[in-house]
């Protein structure tokens, strides 16, 4: 308040407030129309004081009026500092807002990666699964608890069923020879000849596995019909039927129904 008084008057006459300065202008009019006669004396003090309100009341308002300019424009101002302030903010905010999507995108980006890459690993370990039950159904034929079936399954299948063949085909050969060579000695030499593991048990041996081979049971051969088996007629168990004699009448125990042993 001091200021705005000291503004507009400093309380002298010839002082320099705004006040001060009209009066002075506006008192040399009033002297100039009181010389010229258009005021006269009676007029002079109500003229002075008329111009005095006047001239007081427009400095007022005067001051008034410049102080609300300077107010109104130091809130412009800070309305502009404001405004860039906010425009500051919102170029910040969205810089971070672009920045936060950027690495939004880069967080999907990486999950994506990352699934993909999580699939491809089960694949592969699905892969290597299948690979490693493969190479285990090469030596097994039973993996995680099932039967080995499918191509592996077939074609071990086939393996064994040539590694059967080449034994029954051995098996056959073998019997082949030992009834040859039985029937070439029986057909020269007759009872006496040697049997060197060529006689009937070692034939009958030798048929029952031939059968057994292929799925049939052994052949149980009983020559004399006496309910004992020829095999269980070899009373010195030597392989060879036709030197056990038990009753002493010549006639081999298997090929006689009253040897009077029973061996079963």
């Amino acid at each position: 308040m001091a200021d705005t008084i000291s503004v507009i008057t400093d309380g002298t006459v010839s002082g320099s407030g705004m006040f001060d300065q009209l009066m002075v202008a506006a008192k040399a009019h009033v002297q100039q129309e009181y010389a010229a006669g258009r005021i006269t004396g009676s007029d002079y003090a109500s003229v002075y004081l008329g111009v005095m309100q006047t001239v007081l009341q427009t400095a007022i308002q005067f001051q008034v009026n410049t102080e609300q300019v300077e107010l109104l424009r130091q809130q412009t101002l800070q309305a502009i500092q404001q405004t860039a302030l906010v425009t500051e903010q919102i170029t910040k905010t969205t810089s971070e807002t672009t920045l936060i999507n950027q690495q939004v995108i880069n967080t999907t980006n990486q999950n994506t990666t990352i699934t993909k890459q999580q699939e491809q690993l089960d694949a592969q370990t699905l892969l290597i699964s299948q690979q490693k039950l493969s190479e285990e159904a090469k030596i097994k034929d039973i993996v995680d608890s099932v039967d080995v079936v499918g191509t592996i399954g077939k074609q071990k299948t086939l393996y064994q069923a040539q590694i059967d063949g080449y034994a029954r085909d051995a098996e056959q050969k073998l019997l082949k020879i030992l009834v040859d060579t039985w029937t070439v000695r029986q057909t020269t030499d007759g009872d006496d000849a040697p049997s060197a593991g060529v006689d009937n048990p070692s034939i009958l041996d030798m048929v029952n596995v031939a059968r057994n081979g292929v799925g049939l049971s052994d052949y149980a051969q009983d020559s004399d019909a006496d309910g004992v088996l020829d095999a269980d007629e070899d009373a010195n168990d030597d392989g060879v039927l036709g030197n056990d004699d038990d009753d002493g009448d010549g006639t081999a125990n298997y090929l006689d129904s009253d040897d009077n042993t029973d061996y079963s």
